[in-house]
């Protein structure tokens, strides 16, 4: 559900970029689009249009993400060794 209202959350502030000079709009659209990639079939088609266009820059991206989540995982285990 956080996944969900974050990536809707990040696509809204992309349109509003898209009007609003202080905003990136492309980025927060490309940001919500790759948080939403796993639940929404259209999410994920975008994803692949925009992974044919930078395909360097989406792997980084992924990259990114699987070490924060392996961060996220070290600081977990960490947290329930030090609490009884």
């Amino acid at each position: 559900m956080l996944r969900t209202a974050t990536g809707f959350g990040l696509l809204v502030l992309g349109v509003l970029g898209l009007v609003l000079p202080v905003l990136q709009g492309g980025l927060f659209i490309a940001l919500g689009l790759f948080v939403l990639r796993h639940r929404y079939a259209w999410a994920r088609r975008a994803m692949a249009a925009l992974e044919r266009r930078w395909p360097h820059a989406i792997r980084g991206v992924e990259a990114l993400e699987a070490r924060l989540i392996a961060w996220g995982t070290r600081q977990g285990e960490r947290l329930r060794r030090f609490l009884p």
